[in-house]
C-alpha cells in the first residue's frame, strides 16, 4: 500500500509550482460567501491540517470564528448550520467518512457547503454535482496520489487556500517561488535538510514527543501528531504555551527519560517561547524552531512537520509512505459508521424535523432540549394543515432566487420550471411574479411564455412591485422614469459615497435606487454604509431591502405586496385564495413583505412568524429546485388548484 516516503518529497517542488498558478477564483467565490459568518473545517487524517490551516485563515481574514471538526464530529454535531459555512477538505474525495458527512450535510443546509478536492472526477464531486447549491471544488494535481500519509495533496490544498482567501481581498502573494526559500531562505534545500535532520535526530530517539505551539503554528502542531501516530512514528502531545504550564508539565517530571521538547514559535510566540523554554530540564532534549511571520511561516512550520516525519521514520527504520496496514484496519477504515439520523433519540419525522429546523434556525435535539418541540409541532402541522387544505386560484413567485437561479439570471427560466407555469397559465390560472429587476425580468419571461394570450395571466410586479402590468403589456415598465423625488437626496448621497461607489454599481430611476455589489465581499459592507446614509435623506416610509447580491432603497408605498393586492382584484377574489412563493422571507429580505402573507411558502429563508412562511421542501432541495418541488406538487383543475404532498402524504 502506498508509495515511498521520500519520491513525494522529492516532488514537491512540482506541487508548489503549480499551485502557486492554478487558478482559485470559484473556490475565492464560495470562501467569499460566508466571509460574514462563522465556519466549520471538516478533514481526517492528513486533511485535518488542511481543516486547521482553513480555519486560521478564516479567522484572521473576517475576523469571524472558525472551527476544526471531523466527519464523525460534525454529522453528530447538533449545532445549527444556517447561519455558518462548512467547507471539506479532502485528497481524493473517495472516503466513506467525508461522503457520509457531505451527505449529512446536504441535507441540514448550511450557509455554505463546499469541498475542495485534489483529484477530479471523484465520488464527492459526483454527489455535489446532484445538488443546485452545493459545490466541490476540484483541482487536478500535478504529481501521482500520495502514499499513506498526505504529502503532496496536503502541500497543494494549504496553498490553494492560501491564494483564495488573498484573491477574495485582493491582497498580493506573499509566497516565495521556491520550497527552498520557505524552509530557509539562507541556505539550499539540501543544506536545511540535513541541518533540520542532525538537530532532531536526539528527539527521534525518545518515545514521546511534547509539541509547543502558538496560534500560528497550531495547524503544523495538529499535522505531528496525525503523521507520527498514523505511523507509529511515537507518541505526541501538543499544548499552547500557557495550557502546558497547567499541569501539562507534570509529565516531563514522570516521564523525562522517555519524552523530548518540540517548539514551534511565530515572532508572535518569540517572548512565551523562549521564557518557557528556558525553565525545561536541561536533561530533556529540545529543539526550538522558529519561523516568519504571516502564512509563510504557517507553510513552512507545516513542510517541517512532513520532513520531519522522515527523519523519525529513518531513525526507527521505517517507510511511512507504505506501511504494512493490517486487514483490521482496513476493515475500519472503510466502514460506514456515521449513522444518518442524529436526532439523539427524538423520533420525528424527516419532513417535519427539516421545515421546522429551517424555521426555527435551531436543530431538533436544540428544541427538545429546551421543551419546545412539541410547540414547534403544533405550528407546523397546522401550516401544513392549512396550506393543503385551501384551494387558490392564483399564484405569485418571487423572480431571483425562486424561479430563476443566479447562474440562471442572464439566460432565464429552466425548462422544467416554464413547463410547469405554463401548465398553470392554460388552466386558467393567474400567475404574478414580483422582481427587483425591470424589463431584463420581462425579457426573460417572454422568452419561455411565448403566447400572447397565455402573457396576459401574467402580471409582473417590476422594481419591486413599484410598476405593474401585464407580461403583454409593452409599456411596463417604462424605459427610464424619472427618479422619484423622495430618492433624489439618497441618491446624490449614495453616489457620494467613496465607499458605496468602490463596492458597487448604482441603478437610480423611478421609484427605486438598486446598489448592486460588485462581489461577495461587498454585500454586508455595503448594507451597514447604505443603512447608515438613508435615514439622514429618508422621507417617512422610505424602506430598505436585501437580496444575496444587491440592496434596493424603495420609495414610500412599493413593495412586493402590491402585486398580491393587484392580482386579488384582477381575480375578484380575497387575498386568501392567492398563494405566494418566494427566497428571502426573513428581514431585510426582500421578500419579507410578500411572505407575510398568511399563505406563503419559502424556498430558502422563513420568517420567524410560526403561522406562516414555511419551508417545506423536501431535505436538500433549496431556490429553483425547492420551487420546482412546490410546483410539481399543485394539483391543477380549471381556474384553480391545490398544494398535495408537501410534508408527507396528503392531508
Amino acid at each position: 500500500m502506498g508509495r515511498p516516503y521520500e519520491s513525494e518529497l522529492k516532488e514537491f517542488q512540482k506541487t508548489y509550482n503549480w499551485s502557486l498558478f492554478a487558478p482559485v477564483k470559484s473556490l475565492a467565490e464560495s470562501l467569499a460567501s460566508v466571509i460574514r459568518f462563522p465556519l466549520i473545517a471538516v478533514g481526517s487524517g492528513g486533511s485535518l491540517t488542511s481543516a486547521a490551516v482553513v480555519a486560521m485563515l478564516h479567522t484572521q481574514f473576517t475576523g469571524q470564528l472558525a472551527r476544526v471538526m471531523t466527519p464523525y464530529e460534525l454529522a453528530m454535531s447538533p449545532v445549527s448550520l444556517h447561519e455558518t459555512g462548512v467547507l471539506l477538505c479532502t485528497a481524493g474525495g473517495s472516503n466513506p467518512d467525508v461522503l457520509s458527512c457531505f451527505d449529512a450535510m446536504v441535507r441540514r443546509e448550511p450557509a455554505l457547503l463546499a469541498a475542495i478536492c485534489t483529484r477530479l472526477n471523484s465520488p464527492l464531486a459526483k454527489a455535489a454535482s446532484t445538488s443546485q447549491w452545493a459545490l466541490c471544488h476540484e483541482f487536478d494535481t500535478p504529481v501521482r496520489k500520495d502514499g499513506f500519509l498526505a504529502t503532496n495533496s496536503l502541500l497543494a490544498t494549504v496553498v490553494l487556500l492560501f491564494r483564495a482567501y488573498e484573491q477574495i481581498y485582493g491582497t498580493s502573494s506573499s509566497l516565495p517561488p521556491t520550497i527552498s526559500e520557505i524552509l530557509n531562505p539562507n541556505y539550499s534545500i539540501d543544506r536545511s535538510l540535513e541541518e533540520l535532520e542532525k538537530s532532531f535526530r536526539p528527539l527521534s530517539l525518545r518515545a514521546t514527543l511534547t509539541v509547543l505551539h502558538g496560534r500560528a503554528t497550531q495547524p503544523a502542531a495538529a499535522d505531528l501528531e496525525s503523521r507520527f501516530t498514523e505511523a507509529a512514528l511515537g507518541n505526541v502531545q501538543l499544548a499552547d504555551y500557557r495550557n502546558f504550564a497547567h499541569g501539562r508539565h507534570h509529565w516531563l517530571a514522570r516521564k523525562a527519560d522517555d519524552t523530548a521538547v518540540l517548539i514551534l514559535s511565530s515572532p508572535e510566540d518569540k517572548v512565551s517561547a523562549e521564557r518557557t523554554a528556558a525553565l525545561l530540564p536541561k536533561s530533556i532534549p529540545q529543539l526550538h524552531l522558529q519561523f516568519p511571520p504571516g502564512f509563510r511561516g504557517t507553510l513552512s512550520a507545516i513542510l517541517h512537520s512532513i520532513y520531519l516525519g522522515w527523519f523519525s521514520a529513518k531513525t526507527h527504520g521505517i517507510d511511512p509512505g507504505k506501511p504494512k496496514v493490517p486487514q483490521f484496519g482496513r476493515k475500519l477504515y472503510h466502514l460506514r459508521a456515521i449513522p444518518k439520523s442524529r436526532l439523539n433519540g427524538v423520533s420525528i419525522p424527516e419532513h417535519e424535523a427539516v421545515a421546522i429546523e429551517r424555521k426555527t434556525g435551531l436543530t431538533i435535539p436544540s428544541l427538545h432540549a429546551r421543551n419546545q418541540l412539541d410547540e414547534w409541532q403544533s405550528y407546523y402541522r397546522a401550516f401544513r394543515k392549512l396550506i393543503t387544505k385551501t384551494t387558490f386560484n392564483g399564484v405569485i413567485f418571487d423572480f431571483d432566487g425562486t424561479l430563476c437561479g443566479s447562474s440562471e439570471r442572464f439566460t432565464g427560466l429552466r425548462e422544467d420550471v416554464a413547463k410547469r407555469l405554463i401548465a398553470l397559465l392554460r388552466a386558467g390560472i393567474p400567475v404574478g411574479i414580483a422582481t427587483g429587476r425591470g424589463r431584463s425580468a420581462k425579457d426573460a419571461l417572454r422568452t419561455k411564455i411565448r403566447p400572447r394570450t397565455l402573457q396576459k395571466l401574467v402580471l409582473v410586479g417590476y422594481h419591486n412591485a413599484g410598476e405593474i402590468g401585464s407580461l403583454e403589456d409593452d409599456t411596463i415598465p417604462p424605459e427610464s422614469p424619472p427618479l422619484h423625488a423622495s430618492l433624489r437626496g439618497i441618491s446624490e448621497a449614495l453616489a457620494g459615497s467613496a465607499s458605496v461607489v468602490k463596492h458597487s454599481r448604482l441603478q437610480a430611476k423611478g421609484q427605486q435606487i438598486t446598489v448592486e455589489a460588485t462581489s461577495p465581499l461587498s454585500v454586508q459592507q455595503l448594507w451597514e454604509c447604505v443603512s447608515d446614509i438613508v435615514p439622514s435623506f429618508a422621507d417617512a416610509g422610505i424602506r430598505l431591502v436585501r437580496s444575496t447580491h444587491s440592496i434596493d432603497v424603495l420609495a414610500p408605498g412599493v413593495s412586493k405586496r402590491s402585486l398580491l393586492a393587484a392580482l386579488a382584484e384582477q381575480l375578484h377574489l380575497p387575498p386568501h385564495n392567492i398563494l405566494c412563493v418566494g427566497d428571502r422571507g426573513r428581514w431585510p429580505g426582500n421578500d419579507f413583505e410578500l411572505l407575510q402573507h398568511p399563505f406563503s411558502l419559502s424556498v430558502d429563508q422563513s420568517s420567524l412568524d410560526p403561522s406562516t412562511c414555511w419551508n417545506l421542501a423536501p431535505p436538500s432541495s433549496r431556490y429553483v429546485d425547492a420551487c420546482l418541488h412546490y410546483l410539481q406538487h399543485m394539483e391543477v383543475g380549471a381556474g384553480s388548484f391545490r398544494m398535495t404532498g408537501l410534508g408527507g402524504k396528503s392531508s
